[in-house]
């Protein structure tokens, strides 16, 4: 702030020719020299490996948010791959050194690669010894390369470092006066403009990534949600910027339910606690129903058609984010016996819009979770690139269907989900997802759910043989079974 103050000083009183805007990047202040120790162990892929992430980070990443120019991006390898890290910091700096290693992260998982040298995990560590350097001079270079670093912690599953890093490029989106809101003639004269459009488009990025994010991890949105907005004219872009201001509206009200109901005491309290989650979750998921019977047919989530390669990666996205939004909201109707929920939406739901959908939230979120597992395993067999793919769906879904065939092990698509699960394992596996985490941790979890699916349905054809009965319920909680009589506070969200 001194030194601000100090350069207008200097500027009114007829020492310096103008001002120094204070996010306005410096030479003086790129990297000193002292600062080359910091990439001495710092190389990048061979040329070949290179070239192929960053083209499978255009064909998967940067559809869905295109945020770079091929030209530009290639260029700024070719420097790297010339120069090396420290010279290309010197000439682009800093946030053009975050933004390359993203770009090669996102490419990296965007599908499976047999690049040895390549270490995602190590790439990583790189962007966060990058990041103290990057946010110094706040800049439209400095917000693109924090979203995509965003977008790669997301991918390599760290979600809340991901958090904090999507709220600071809306920060610093902020600082640059992109969320301003214009009137209507003034911003269709903007937008002819290519930097505005350039400015309109980043913000509707960083809002719908925020939005997102903050209802997958259950957290509340720091962003105002926006009513109206001008949006880019590039695929998927309406859709996904209008489920996500759907999403954080569910997500707002679910999570002051969720207080609501810790904080409760009494029991009538707690009685009318668990009625209102119970009509969020059906009121939250015809919303989302209704908005997936909006879309247009390439990009529906719950339509079969196959995808070509253009329109793949962007909508198996979209359908990943909707059937992951429906299991979020409804999974733990799986922990409650049928009988119990049958009971419950007989006294809770009864005459309401969203009855239906609560007494069959079972099989909704059954249904969600195959889709979204049978979508990972045609992303593998296609060999399209995977869009901003990470493992928070997939293992939701899995662990979905484990819950499914533990409680249901009779049922006549436990051999089916079964297998499913079996394949999805496999396909996981194949992506060297467990790459980011060392000691093969995805491998084991995989195992254990399969191993417990598994198990499962052994144990119910053994006791089908010998001539015994399982009950259907037997191992899960009622809805109605805690503080005696009025014990309805199993939540179905």
């Amino acid at each position: 702030m001194a030194s601000d103050w100090l350069d207008l000083a200097l500027y009114r009183l007829g020492l310096r020719q103008g001002p120094t805007k204070s996010w306005e990047y410096r030479r003086t202040d790129m990297m000193s020299l002292s600062d080359a120790s910091l990439f001495d162990q710092w190389e990048l892929p061979n040329q070949v490996s290179a070239h192929e992430l960053l083209e499978c980070f255009f064909q998967g990443p940067n559809l869905i948010f295109p945020l770079l120019e091929w030209k530009e991006c290639m260029t700024g390898l070719e420097q790297c791959l010339n120069s090396g890290f420290f010279e290309f910091g010197q000439r682009n700096g800093p946030s053009q050194i975050l933004q390359l290693l993203a770009v090669l992260i996102l490419g990296y998982i965007s599908g499976p690669h047999q690049i040895p040298s390549f270490n995602a995990r190590c790439y990583l560590n790189r962007c966060r010894t990058m990041l103290g350097h990057v946010i110094k001079y706040p800049s439209i270079a400095t917000l693109k390369s924090l979203i995509l670093f965003s977008l790669a912690l997301k991918s390599s599953n760290e979600l809340l470092e991901a958090w904090h890093t999507v709220n600071l490029a809306a920060s610093i989106a902020t600082s640059l006066g992109l969320n301003q809101q214009t009137t209507l003639s003034q911003e269709r004269t903007s937008l002819k403009c290519p930097a505005a459009q350039e400015k309109t488009r980043l913000w509707i990025y960083v809002y719908t990534i925020e939005k997102l994010l903050a209802f997958e991890l259950g957290r509340h949105s720091n962003l105002q949600d926006i009513q109206e907005a001008e949006l880019p004219d590039t695929l998927g872009c309406k859709e996904l910027f209008e489920l996500a201001r759907l999403l954080s509206g569910i997500g707002k009200r679910s999570v002051h339910a969720s207080r609501q109901e810790d904080e409760t005491d009494q029991d009538d309290e707690l009685y009318r606690s668990i009625c209102e989650k119970v009509k969020i979750t059906g009121e939250s998921c015809i919303k989302l129903i209704q908005w997936a019977e909006s879309m247009p047919d390439e990009l529906r989530p719950t339509s079969d058609s196959i995808y070509n390669s253009r329109l793949h990666p962007v909508a198996s996205y979209i359908s990943m984010q909707y059937h992951s939004a429906i299991i979020i909201l409804s999974r733990n109707s799986l922990l409650i016996s049928k009988e119990a929920l049958q009971s419950a939406v007989g006294v809770i739901a009864k005459d309401k819009p969203w009855y239906s959908v609560i007494r069959n939230g079972q099989s909704m979120v059954a249904d969600a979770a195959r889709k979204t597992l049978r979508l990972v395993i045609e992303g593998v067999d296609s060999d399209f690139n995977a869009a901003l793919s990470s493992l928070t769906a997939p293992l939701n879904s899995l662990a979905t269907l484990v819950v499914l065939i533990v409680t249901r092990p009779r049922s006549h698509v436990a051999g089916t989900d079964l297998s499913l699960i079996e394949t999805a394992a496999s396909a996981l596996r194949e992506l060297h997802y467990w790459s980011f985490r060392g000691n093969n941790d995805l491998g084991s979890l995989l195992d254990r759910l399969v191993k417990l699916a598994s198990d499962s349905v052994k144990a119910a054809r053994h006791s089908r043989a010998a001539g015994s009965s399982i009950s259907a319920s037997e191992g899960r909680a009622p809805l109605f079974g805690r503080r005696g009589q009025m014990d309805q506070t199993r939540p179905l969200v």
